[in-house]
């Protein structure tokens, strides 16, 4: 391979190296996501906006318990839980539209979508 075909491709792999690095680090601000949190049928927390730099926080209390959820970068998870089963714990960090966690034993139900 030439010279000048090896600097052709170094400048290739640059750009699409730098491309992707920015889609990369500003997509989560680009697509901010919001979330509701249900208890049962009853909305009890919509979040406008979840991309937030700073941990928040919500707890749910309800009569079989409580969920500790917050939410920071575009992801939403439930930190804690007094439930036996931990599912929802367990679950972990969710970010993609309508994906959903579930607290059985509390009847607890965040879901994430677009704004």
């Amino acid at each position: 391979m030439g010279r000048k075909n090896v600097w052709w491709v170094i400048i290739f792999t640059v750009v699409i190296l730098a491309c992707t690095l920015y889609m990369f680090i500003f997509s989560k601000k680009d697509n901010p996501k919001s979330a509701d949190i249900y208890v049962g049928d009853e909305l009890v927390k919509h979040i406008e906006d979840i991309s937030s730099d700073e941990l928040q926080w919500f707890r749910v209390e309800t009569e079989n318990g409580y969920n500790k959820v917050c939410w920071q970068n575009n992801e939403i998870w439930v930190e804690e839980s007094d439930c036996k089963n931990q599912v929802c714990v367990n679950t972990g960090r969710l970010s993609s539209e309508n994906a959903s966690i579930i607290c059985a034993p509390h009847k607890v139900v965040v879901t994430v979508s677009s704004k």
